[in-house]
């Protein structure tokens, strides 16, 4: 087996302690901000402006700024506090930068009727500016600072993000004028040569990244001064958190900053700290009772919009490699993103993932994206993330920057030396990337290439440079990788199913003391490695928390299988894997001393359960049948799950009608079912593999029918190994046999 059990626990307690934060306690504070924030409204006007008079070029500001968090934490604009809100900012004189920029904030939230709102609030930034620079109001003599400056290009952003009014000169202006201003030491202060801050540096690094988006999606490259400014800039931050951590005591307007960093870059990680953990640990541990940041408004509605960003879903990792070419299209899966984000009618996330960094970073997105126009190499440590990653579920899609042909031998190189036992293979033309929701009409020698276990598809090799296609596309009609890459996004959702994480280690752990060890063996077939190695680690903890029992894995040689001290044998394959004599009498040599088989058709599309129970059929003298509706397997009793009802994947659904029992099959042996028999898919069910095209029972029926066979075949074991301790005994004690 690949990996091994310290090298997953390791990765488990990693994943548990990035997640110092839960997600009820993300939920929980966003809801007692919420409360706060309303409580403070005006119900005269709608309005929460407190600290700024009619005759301020500031007015409106504050209302705009809590309407965006409200509604950025998820909160109708029906809902009448917030429908009081957006009728103030409808009629309230608005004369200030970052007013007019927070208020254009709340239109580009809203449905299409706000558009022209969003337009007017555009075109009054566009006359405001001067050089690329704003003031606190329009423009009218030298002045300017960093912080204003960026929330005008911010309020510039939500516009060109929806093809509203912009200017190339605007983005060409500010990023020479950031380029030019940066310090030696990567930062930005408030204006140019002041001393290098956090919240400006993250102003400024914002600025580059959204003049990058705007001005380079045709070039191959973006500028190399650009490039080397927006570089130095994250260095600066990477030092700064690396020695101060990300704190709401650093204002939660720097927050905001760096949210607005990750949300342009994909940035996960600075100074090797989660910045999004990190951020909100401090936020929560530092609210009020009444659910405010230090019974400031402004301050608590910054802290909100950080808060939200957790709820986004994050559907792609964007692979860093050191030291390589990786990013030669910085805006490819920015672009995407927000273009699927639209279609589908809900915000979707993706982020940087440094292929050395810890596995358990890359397991809250189902798809890694790695491109270049490179011959790259990988290191050990790159290698094995990426194998672990594949082996949890995860899917890569490889893309090479102007059709490299360096870049795609690169890519087979890595996929022979993780998955020497399967080969490239044009996709069929009914492939779901080529037709699962868009059809997509490509000549045999354009279709990508796609390397597959014969349960799912592990990696997809572009054929062509998607990547500049991707990162192009603005509008209009959508390009055949834009189009594929919509199929990608349903094919790895279950049809859109909501965006999960490969959840292999998300169950935290009970603390107790294990009550004894259910043992697995994955059988090996003809000199094979097991299929989905990794598949049936979700269930360690959860079988665990439910009965004390821990769950202990290995793989083994089939023949070998005789002597094996398990409870279980998993004989899983998707193909019609026969075995020979040998094999089938180190089985029943394993059967006749207690144990219990799985045969199972991983993927659920191929006969190795047909072939091989067949065999076992002929060997045993008995022949499959159901089991029955009160079998502990489907009753789970004593201490397992109820399955007698049960939900199968979409796909199943589509292509077999509705069914909610399962279909398991035995084979009896001395009256006890010493062969389970399974058709459709458990394995990936178990893994939280999602999948189009997997035939089988959905996440939590495949876990819950197969912690009752283990529990089922543990019992059995231990019954008798407790039945012949007495046997044992008895004899032992017995008259006749003393001396």
């Amino acid at each position: 087996m690949r990996g091994g059990v310290i090298i997953l626990l390791t990765l488990l307690l990693a994943v548990q302690n990035a997640l110092a934060v839960t997600e009820a306690q993300r939920l929980d504070a966003i809801q007692r901000i919420q409360t706060y924030l309303l409580s403070k409204q005006d119900p005269r006007t709608g309005s929460w402006d407190t600290r700024y008079s009619e005759s301020s070029r500031h007015q409106g500001g504050e209302t705009a700024l809590v309407v965006y968090a409200l509604l950025r934490s998820g909160m109708s604009a029906q809902e009448p506090k917030i429908k009081a809100g957006i009728d103030y900012l409808k009629t309230v004189d608005m004369r200030g930068t970052y007013a007019i920029s927070l208020r254009a904030h709340c239109w580009a939230a809203l449905s299409d009727d706000y558009r022209s709102l969003l337009e007017d609030d555009a075109r009054w930034l566009l006359k405001a500016q001067v050089d690329g620079l704003f003031d606190y109001g329009p423009r009218t003599g030298p002045r300017y600072d960093h912080s204003v400056t960026q929330y005008g290009l911010l309020g510039l952003w939500e516009s060109s993000k929806r093809r509203g009014p912009t200017a190339n000169r605007l983005w060409q202006q500010t990023s020479q004028h950031f380029i030019d201003t940066q310090n030696p030491d990567g930062g930005w202060g408030y204006q140019a040569r002041d001393r290098s801050t956090q919240s400006m540096t993250a102003a400024g690094l914002t600025a580059l990244l959204i003049a990058q988006e705007n001005l380079y999606r045709s070039r191959d490259t973006p500028p190399k001064d650009l490039t080397f400014a927006i570089n130095g800039a994250i260095t600066w931050l990477d030092a700064y958190v690396s020695a101060k951590g990300v704190t709401v005591r650093d204002e939660p307007y720097y927050l905001v900053g760096l949210e607005r960093v990750a949300l342009a870059s994909g940035i996960r990680t600075l100074g090797g700290t989660e910045w999004f953990h990190a951020g909100a640990e401090s936020i929560i541990n530092s609210l009020y009772s009444n659910g405010s940041i230090d019974n400031d408004l402004v301050d608590s509605a910054f802290s909100l919009i950080f808060l939200s960003r957790g709820g986004v879903p994050v559907w792609a990792n964007k692979v860093q490699l050191y030291d390589q070419d990786w990013n030669n299209r910085p805006n490819d899966l920015n672009i995407l993103t927000r273009t699927l984000s639209d279609q589908l009618e809900v915000e979707l996330g993706w982020q940087l993932i440094n292929a050395e960094s810890d596995s358990s970073l890359w397991l809250n997105a189902p798809v890694a994206y790695l491109a270049s126009d490179k011959s790259l190499t990988f290191s050990a440590a790159e290698s094995a993330n990426l194998e672990y990653y594949l082996d949890l579920g995860g899917i890569l899609i490889a893309t090479p920057d102007s059709n490299s042909q360096g870049f795609s031998g690169a890519i087979r190189s890595l996929a022979k030396t993780i998955y020497p036992e399967y080969e490239f293979k044009r996709a069929p033309a009914d492939h779901p990337l080529l037709g699962l929701i868009h059809q997509v009409d490509l000549p045999e020698s354009k279709r990508p290439w796609i390397l597959s276990n014969g349960a799912r598809d592990l990696i997809v090799l572009a054929s062509d440079d998607w990547g500049m296609d991707l990162q192009r596309q603005q509008g209009g009609q959508p390009s055949q990788a834009q189009l594929i890459m919509a199929n990608l996004y349903a094919m790895v959702t279950d049809r859109g199913k909501t965006v999960e994480p490969l959840d292999a280690f998300n169950t935290e752990r009970i603390n107790r003391t294990p009550l004894r060890t259910i043992r697995v063996a994955r059988a090996h077939v003809h000199g094979n490695k097991p299929l989905e190695p990794l598949s049936w680690f979700p269930l360690s903890n959860i079988l665990f928390n439910r009965t004390g029992y821990d769950l202990s894995m290995s793989g083994v040689g089939i023949n070998h299988v005789g002597e094996v001290q398990a409870d279980l044998i998993h004989l899983g394959s998707s193909k019609a894997d026969r075995l020979t004599s040998k094999d089938l009498r180190e089985l029943s040599q394993y059967i006749s001393k207690g144990g219990t088989i799985l045969i199972e058709t991983i993927g659920g599309r191929g006969d190795q359960t047909d072939v091989v129970l067949k065999q076992f059929e002929a060997v045993l003298g008995e022949r499959a049948a159901p089991l029955a509706p009160d079998h502990p397997i489907l009753t789970g009793n004593p201490i397992g799950l109820d399955m007698r009802r049960v939900t199968y994947r979409r796909f199943s659904t589509l292509n077999r009608g509705l069914i909610v029992t399962p279909r398991l099959l035995s084979i009896k042996v001395n009256g006890r079912d010493a062969v389970i028999a399974s058709h459709e898919d458990l394995s990936l069910g178990v893994l939280g593999c999602r999948h189009w095209g997997i035939d089988g029972y959905d996440i939590d029926s495949a876990r819950g029918l197969v912690m009752n066979i283990l529990l089922y075949a543990s019992d059995r074991k231990h019954i008798e190994k407790q039945q012949n301790t007495s046997t044992t005994e008895t004899e032992t004690d017995s008259p006749t046999n003393n001396p």
